[in-house]
């Protein structure tokens, strides 16, 4: 039960951030602002197939269950998708960590469905969030920019946090 009120909080905190203006934002170009973590991210997400991979099952976290992939990269850093599923949408998370599991950064990516995904010609729309760690907890939106909603930070730093730390407790992937 834990679980399954987890997940309608992350679908209400994405629905809430999601449809929020731009008051938050800071404007113009962030190109200054952008973490070291995000090249490196986006360079390993380009390279998974070459990655050795471990999958898990995650049944107890949402309504139609989950899974875990963790790519384990030469550098020993580690990418870790986390994928649940619902009858209307699904959220990914993607935690770029070291060897230690010490966060360097995390995509949220909520998904939507505008009717079951088991109907026929479903509809799918996105909302992507970017947390940063280093040198501070920093929330970015899909295009990279900088949203300073401190709420919202707490709220999606603590939610991701949490939801790897108790999968990854469950799955007594520590002993390893």
């Amino acid at each position: 039960m834990k679980h399954i009120l987890l997940l309608f909080l992350f679908i209400y905190t994405f629905s809430c951030t999601g449809n929020s203006n731009t008051s938050g934002k800071i404007p113009g170009s962030t190109a200054n602002i952008i973490p070291e973590a995000f090249s490196t991210f986006e360079h390993m997400l380009s390279r998974l197939d070459t990655y050795s991979r471990d999958s898990f099952d995650v049944p107890d976290f949402s309504a139609e269950g989950g899974e875990m992939i963790v790519y384990h990269v030469n550098s020993g850093n580690r990418i870790i998708q986390i994928v649940l599923y619902g009858e209307t949408g699904k959220i990914r998370y993607r935690y770029l960590t070291d060897q230690h599991f010490h966060h360097k950064l995390t995509e949220i990516t909520q998904y939507h469905y505008d009717r079951p995904f088991y109907e026929e010609e479903m509809k799918m729309d996105s909302t992507a969030h970017y947390l940063s760690y280093f040198p501070a907890t920093k929330l970015f939106d899909s295009k990279k920019t900088e949203i300073k909603e401190d709420k919202t930070i707490k709220q999606l730093t603590e939610n991701a946090e949490t939801l790897l730390k108790d999968i990854l407790v469950q799955i007594d992937f520590y002993k390893q």
